[in-house]
């Protein structure tokens, strides 16, 4: 069982403390199959680069590297404003419910509220252009989702998305989260509800 320190009570996903810890082992596993690829030669000449580990690309696709999702729920300070905090706290609990459903995203996916109405994600071994396929249905999938304030009227809610890989040559996990938040502020100058990949757009 997950320790109670270590989950954000209203979404049930992991806090940002949490995040961290979790970010810093990725990193951790990732530079060790960085270093295994690169110290073996013999791997690497003899691969065909054909193995499929992941649903989509090729094994160097992926190997060695993940990405990173900060997730941001549009005009979050209107619904608050127009229906409530209650309202705004029942969006955020969905969100949480979504992400954590693993409908969407993998068992090892790292998933944690990272303060305010911000998610963050690590997708273990999965580029940051294969990354815009789950987020993508994770944009597509809330729009569809039905909320209603306390008179019963309906409204829907879209996302921002930005993404980023991760990069051995980085000196912080700070980097990483820097980069996927340059592509989540580009997402929301850009018209909001889209997903937007660091690495396509700087």
């Amino acid at each position: 069982i997950m320790e109670l320190s270590k989950i954000d009570f209203l979404t049930n996903l992991l806090n940002r403390r949490a995040f961290y810890d979790a970010l810093e082992a990725e990193k951790k596993r990732t530079l060790r199959d960085n270093w295994r690829l690169s110290s073996s030669n013999s791997c690497v000449k003899n691969c065909d680069n054909s193995f499929t580990a992941h649903p989509e690309g090729k094994f160097l696709d992926h190997f060695g590297r993940f990405s990173c999702v900060l997730i941001d729920i549009d005009f979050f300070k209107k619904i608050n404003d127009n229906y409530g905090h209650l309202v705004g706290d029942m969006v955020l609990k969905k969100i949480g419910e979504v992400l954590n459903s693993k409908m969407i995203f993998r068992e090892n996916d790292i998933i944690a509220r990272y303060g305010g109405e911000e998610f963050i994600l690590i997708l273990p071994e999965t580029n940051s252009i294969n990354a815009k396929t789950p987020t993508n249905r994770l944009r597509e999938y809330f729009k569809t989702i039905d909320f209603f304030d306390e008179d019963n009227r309906s409204f829907n809610v879209t996302l921002s998305l930005g993404i980023s890989e991760f990069n051995p040559k980085d000196k912080t996990n700070e980097e990483l989260i820097q980069r996927a938040d340059q592509a989540l502020y580009l997402a929301k100058e850009q018209g909001r509800d889209r997903v937007v990949v660091y690495e396509e757009n700087f």
